[in-house]
C-alpha cells in the first residue's frame, strides 16, 4: 500500500466487475493485488542494515584485494 495506486490497477479492477448493472460487492484485497501484479516487475528493491542494528564482522581467508560486485535490483527486471 505505501508504493501508491496506478492507473492500470483501478482500470483492471473496474474491467473484472464487468458490464452488469447488479450491484457488485469486491474486496479491497483484490484491488491492491491488482494494484501489485502490476508494480511489483518494475520496483527497484533495496536492502539496508539500520545504524544502531549493525554488528562487528570479521572476515577471514577472504579474497585481496576485496572486490566489488553490482547486484540486481529486482530478481525480475535484471540490470540491462
Amino acid at each position: 500500500m505505501r508504493r501508491g495506486m496506478t492507473q492500470e490497477a483501478l482500470k483492471t479492477f473496474m474491467l473484472e466487475q464487468g458490464p452488469s448493472k447488479n450491484t457488485v460487492n469486491m474486496e479491497w484485497d483484490k484491488l491492491w493485488a491488482c494494484n501489485k501484479q502490476i508494480i511489483d516487475p518494475a520496483v527497484p528493491r533495496y536492502t539496508c542494515i539500520g545504524k544502531n542494528s549493525s554488528i562487528k564482522l570479521t572476515i577471514e581467508n577472504g579474497p585481496s584485494p576485496p572486490e566489488a560486485r553490482s547486484v540486481d535490483l529486482h530478481p525480475k527486471a535484471p540490470l540491462g
